[in-house]
């Protein structure tokens, strides 16, 4: 139906712009390909088609993201990504 479309789009637009957000953050930090990216909040996490949409967006860019992991709380993958970090090194 006509609003199940425009519900679609706001998906779509809102899953760019997370990714531009995302990217510019990339890109100031310096980060190179392989990234590890962390995926946090509700919306994210229970909305399969949103997340898609905002790692497809990610993998069009350059630097392109890594490993993803999902978690429901930000602070626990920040410290799984940091933990695994200083384990490779």
């Amino acid at each position: 139906t006509e609003g199940d479309e425009v519900a679609l789009e706001i998906l779509r637009e809102g899953a760019l712009q997370m990714a531009q957000t995302a990217h510019s953050v990339v890109k100031s930090l310096d980060f190179e390909d392989g990234f590890p990216v962390a995926l946090a909040g509700s919306v994210v996490c229970r909305n399969s088609l949103y997340r898609e949409l905002i790692l497809e967006n990610l993998e069009r860019q350059s630097p392109r993201p890594g490993e993803v992991t999902l978690v429901t709380d930000p602070v626990h993958g920040c410290l799984m990504i940091a933990r695994k970090r200083l384990l490779e090194h």
